[in-house]
């Protein structure tokens, strides 16, 4: 038993980061989807712009979330913080872009909104890992 313990401990040490990272964008996830229900079921929006109305709110706290949680250990002046936001908003312009490009033509096939949207949150995840990583909060 000691040596599970031993093991489960080093392995959050070690990826301590991305476990994290998958926490906040799970978390992020399950807001997405019950915003995007609530505004698509409750209140009739269309889907294709509860997508982009929830996307923004929640690109915004992913930001500061992983700010402060996931890569808080490389901390930044103000300036370097606003560098840090000035490379995030193109960035994520682009993969907002393909997101919803994915999420559309998802939507055109018949799928689900909830499922389309899962399938192009899943698309980009890996991509906003390394992005954030090596780009947005450099040393």
């Amino acid at each position: 038993m000691d040596t599970v313990m031993g093991l489960t401990t080093l392995l959050i040490r070690r990826h301590r980061r991305k476990l994290m990272f998958l926490a906040i964008g799970g978390t992020l996830y399950c807001l997405n989807a019950g915003l995007q229900y609530w505004l698509t079921e409750r209140l009739l929006i269309n889907p294709a712009w509860t997508n982009v109305y929830v996307t923004v709110f929640l690109y915004i706290l992913q930001f500061v979330l992983n700010a402060i949680f996931t890569w808080g250990d490389r901390t930044a002046t103000f300036v370097q913080n606003l560098k840090r936001v000035g490379k995030y908003i193109p960035i994520k312009i682009v993969v907002w872009g393909i997101n919803t490009a994915v999420d559309l033509f998802l939507l055109s096939l018949g799928l689900h909104y909830q499922l389309a949207n899962a399938i192009a949150v899943l698309m980009i995840m890996v991509v906003n890992y390394f992005v954030f990583d090596r780009i947005i909060f450099t040393k």
